[in-house]
């Protein structure tokens, strides 16, 4: 994770502002901090890839070189994006050319972080910062379920029926279903208890009711009884959208009431979404449903393609 943390010959990969640079006047090699008598303002920081949700293991070895006396130190920071989510403040052993280990842990919120090592060394003159090693380390990457398959399918109702197969289960929590249009922003779709600790084969099953039109994609979040949690890979699913002989709509195009007729079952679950698969049936209001009628106000919706959607069957309408 951290690219060059032990400073063997250079500190390159690290983004360096004011008095810091690299020393060998260790054998180890170091990153070194107001060598000369600088005034104290060394920064070093790097950007680092890791687990959304693992436990990290920070480890700092540092030491001093020069004279005894006075502190020689600074803030070691971890931030995700500009908020800091841990700060922890070293200070080197009085003694030049002795090196102590300082070890944290902390959970990772987000995948991209930044760790940054400020010195605050109050003198300088013969009293220099010096590090050995920066390391961040997570466990390996593993799920506390073995995970047999995780299948989407759309079925004849357009609807995505979601199966998956655990083998083994270990404190295992719950599982969440995620959706996304893009593959990046994504939003909760259903939530499932899981066994929390099984050694045998067991089947899961779940369904969006309300797919959205088009291409979509699905993710197997799974969460441990401590909170931490695992992705599985990622699934797509095309729901096509299609015109339908099944209902009656009218007028189409539509100014702002719409009429359809169809079976009371037909009419039991409406939505309606926009040609970016959106679903927009909250900016309209049902006027009268009674059996096989339903009149629908569209005048909150603008101009432009809408699919109503029925139990079983995609309409597309013009809205004027």
């Amino acid at each position: 994770m951290v690219t060059n943390g032990e400073f063997n010959t250079n500190i390159a990969s690290w983004m360096a502002s004011g008095s810091v640079g690299y020393s060998n006047f260790y054998s180890n090699g170091c990153a070194a901090f107001s060598e000369g008598g600088t005034p104290v303002t060394g920064v070093l920081s790097q950007d680092i890839t890791v687990t959304s949700g693992a436990t990290l293991t920070v480890t700092l070895n540092y030491g001093r070189r020069g004279m005894s006396g006075s502190t020689v130190g600074g803030l070691f920071e971890i931030l995700n994006g500009t908020a800091i989510i841990s700060s922890t403040t070293i200070t080197a052993p009085d003694a030049p050319g002795t090196f102590i280990t300082t070890n944290f842990t902390i959970t990772a919120p987000a995948t991209n972080l930044l760790i940054r090592f400020t010195d605050q060394t109050t003198q300088t003159h013969s009293k220099d910062f010096h590090f050995n090693t920066i390391s961040v380390t997570e466990p390996a990457s593993t799920l506390p379920i073995e995970l047999t398959y995780f299948i989407i399918t759309p079925n004849d109702e357009k609807k995505v029926e979601l199966n998956w197969q655990t083998t083994s289960e270990i404190n295992n929590d719950f599982f969440t279903i995620e959706r996304s249009k893009n593959g990046t922003d994504w939003e909760e779709r259903i939530q499932i208890d899981g066994a929390g600790n099984s050694s045998s084969s067991l089947n899961y099953s779940a369904i969006d009711s309300h797919p959205s039109l088009g291409i979509s994609y699905y993710r197997l979040m799974q969460t441990d009884f401590n909170g931490q949690f695992e992705y599985a890979d990622i699934r797509s699913v095309n729901i096509e959208r299609q015109e339908s002989s099944k209902i009656e709509i009218y007028p189409n195009p539509v100014n702002n009431q719409i009429k359809i007729y169809a079976n009371s079952t037909e009419l039991e679950d409406i939505a309606i979404y926009n040609t970016i698969g959106q679903n927009v049936t909250f900016l309209t209001q049902e006027i009268e449903k009674y059996g096989s009628k339903l009149v629908i106000d569209l005048s909150g919706l603008r101009s432009g393609i809408y699919y109503i959607k029925t139990n079983t069957t995609t309409n597309k309408v013009y809205k004027q």
